[in-house]
């Protein structure tokens, strides 16, 4: 089944609706299609999906795209941190009509009034209390230690901001901060000594190997600290087209040089939520998307609705 980003027709969107439906028995046959797993559904993570990931096809046609990611069977949504052509309390009352649930808001760091107030009022649109710094664009303060310290007391004035609203606060991470110093050691290993113990990450496991760092070792590393993975795929190797506003487009999980059964194996008994965040995808987004789903819920890495 090919999923179209186009206009879907009332004939299409029951095959997509079948499709979530043999959902259910794949996970159980498994077996029969090649997949093993000791795992039973209660440990496995839930999938959920990053709508950065239509965000054009949202402002295109809103309806379908909805209808089509919700026929797949996510779980859980994340939110942007901008939207397109949408105001956020708009925003909200499609999300809530497709009975689609928000489990985390990508934010800017509250650190003036103005994003205070900002971040309170997307939790109270979305009734999400999973805030996470979505950690574009590069700061420079990552190119020195004293810098990493400064980046650490503003995330940790975030999380105390978090606590006192009742909210959780993350981190989620890109390939600038897992790229060695001269001295050999990582940013990441330096700002994780500083920061406050409740703040979460949120691990772009695509961006870490990009680095030319281990996804495994870092999970293992973070344990319970890492309750969220986010997933895409590609060739895992840095190219100068990075450092540009938009990067080179990546593809469907399961279709590149990502060990992710490792990575996945990694995080078991700790990862509660794997996102899958495709920003720009070389072949066509929402069958990526399903593509991703199909791989990591048939390899019974994770669980979604359906």
């Amino acid at each position: 089944m090919v999923f179209s980003s186009s206009k879907t027709s009332r004939r299409s969107l029951l095959k997509i609706g079948r499709l979530g439906i043999i959902a259910i028995p794949f996970l159980y046959f498994s077996k029969l299609l090649g997949f093993i797993s000791h795992k039973s559904i209660q440990q496995l993570p839930k999938i959920g999906l990053q709508l950065n990931s239509v965000q054009r096809e949202l402002r295109i046609n809103s309806k379908d795209t909805l209808k089509q990611i919700s026929y797949m069977g996510f779980a859980g949504f994340e939110v942007p941190n901008m939207i397109n052509g949408m105001s956020f309390d708009d925003y909200g009352k499609m999300l809530k009509k497709s009975n689609l649930n928000v489990i985390a808001i990508h934010t800017e760091l509250p650190l003036d009034q103005e994003r205070k107030d900002d971040i309170l009022m997307k939790s109270k649109i979305f009734k999400c209390n999973r805030i996470i710094w979505h950690g574009q664009p590069e700061d420079p303060a990552y190119k020195s230690e004293q810098g990493i310290t400064q980046l650490a007391q503003k995330y940790n004035s975030a999380n105390q901001f978090a606590r006192s609203n009742g909210l959780v606060f993350g981190i989620h991470n890109h390939w600038w901060e897992f790229e060695k110093f001269e001295n050999g050691k990582l940013p990441f290993d330096l700002l994780l000594e500083q920061l406050d113990r409740d703040i979460f990450f949120e691990l772009d496991v695509y961006w870490i190997a990009v680095s030319g760092q281990d996804p495994v070792e870092i999970i293992r590393k973070l344990g319970p600290r890492a309750p969220i993975l986010q997933v895409k795929d590609g060739p895992a190797v840095w190219t100068p087209e990075f450092d540009d506003q938009f990067p080179d487009p990546v593809l469907a999980v399961g279709t590149g040089e990502m060990d992710y059964p490792a990575i996945f194996e990694a995080g078991h008994g700790n990862v509660e939520w794997i996102i899958v965040d495709i920003e720009a995808c070389k072949t066509d987004i929402i069958q990526a998307i399903f593509d991703s789903y199909r791989y990591i819920a048939g390899n019974r890495f994770g669980v979604g609705l359906k």
